[in-house]
């Protein structure tokens, strides 16, 4: 069964929210926005070959969230490349009929090779659950693909107490990543060649800040206040982990990636209907959902960072990391708070 969840009035004096409105939701955006479409226009995705990678008969990825958006473009390349692909989903039932409605406009697709799990990222009892299904069901993990989000949600408490962003864009992959993490180490001992982590990021990370006294939910509450710290924590979390797994001398390595301005159900609907709209009007300057999701896969098949983690990509090329991302400190109590909160002893 899905958890509920728990929708209430957004916490915060009115004036209170009206100022963080203006910051976050309309200045923020609007500069992240102005960059993001810089980029479009000066900078060229990379573009996977497919037909000259290897396949991956054997190997298994698994992937969070739905056959929607950008995981329909990570479905195809998987599928191309021979993976046996588990995907974690919300509703098995509707994420079946997705698929079989991709199947009929890509027919020289064979998709016997995905297997849907029931997963609730708003529910860590559920996220543990499929853990423990996917553990028992696969001898191997050798690309975990950290897909699943939500983006400017009206304030919503999950039935675990926390601010249901904060849930599913960290805290609950941040948890998962942590049970799958022995699997994908040994099968990197097995086959003895690297295996991947990727976490779909934003490059609004950097405008996010850890507040540790409003880390699981806020005090003062808007859409895109509470986004920003998520892809902040993402980034450091995927930090922490690169550092463990080099400790642990595993051939595991993890980045997180911006895929770019792709006019996904998740863009447009955070954007609202003027958004969708203004979309529909330039839809030719955006990204595909196949440059977002070679973006994505790129370091996993790309020579350039096979070899190397703890990167954070865009378009392709590995960029610097923002300095407040790079604390060792705060690192460290995120870390720590982060386990606290998921339960992880």
């Amino acid at each position: 069964m899905c958890a509920l969840s728990v929708s209430s009035k957004p916490p915060g004096i009115w004036y209170k929210r009206l100022h963080a409105y203006v910051v976050y939701d309309i200045f923020y955006m609007v500069v992240a926005g102005v960059i993001a479409l810089w980029n479009e226009f000066t900078v060229r995705p990379p573009i996977l070959q497919v037909e000259q990678i290897a396949k991956r008969t054997g190997h298994v990825a698994v992937l969070t969230g739905g056959p929607r958006g950008l995981a329909l473009g990570l479905i195809k390349t998987l599928v191309q490349l021979d993976y046996n692909v588990v995907m974690g989903v919300r509703d098995v039932d509707d994420s079946q009929r997705r698929l079989d409605e991709f199947s009929k406009s890509n027919p020289d697709l064979s998709l016997k090779k995905i297997t849907f799990l029931e997963m609730d990222l708003k529910s860590l009892q559920s996220v543990r659950k499929f853990a423990d299904g996917l553990l028992n069901k696969v001898s191997r993990i050798d690309l975990l693909l950290c897909n699943a989000a939500v983006m400017k949600s009206p304030y919503e408490l999950t039935k675990d107490g926390f601010e249901s962003q904060f849930q599913v864009n960290y805290l609950s992959h941040f948890l998962l990543t942590h049970l799958l993490l022995g699997k994908i180490k040994a099968t990197a001992a097995m086959k003895s060649s690297p295996c991947q982590i990727i976490f779909t990021s934003s490059m609004m990370y950097a405008f996010g800040r850890v507040d540790f006294n409003e880390l699981e939910k806020s005090a003062v509450y808007t859409s895109t206040k509470a986004y920003l710290p998520t892809k902040l924590c993402q980034v450091m979390g995927m930090l922490t982990f690169q550092k463990q797994l080099l400790e642990d001398d595993a051939q595991v390595y993890c980045y997180a990636v911006h895929p770019g301005l792709i006019p996904t159900d998740l863009w447009l609907e955070a954007g609202g209907p003027f958004i969708a709209r203004v979309a529909q009007l330039i839809n030719g300057i955006f990204r595909t959902v196949k440059n977002g999701a070679d973006t994505i896969l790129w370091p996993a098949f790309g020579a350039e960072y096979q070899n190397q983690g703890g990167l954070y990509l865009e378009s392709g090329k590995s960029v610097n990391i923002a300095s407040k991302a790079l604390d060792k400190e705060v690192q460290a109590k995120l870390n720590s708070k982060s386990k606290e909160l998921a339960g992880i002893l």
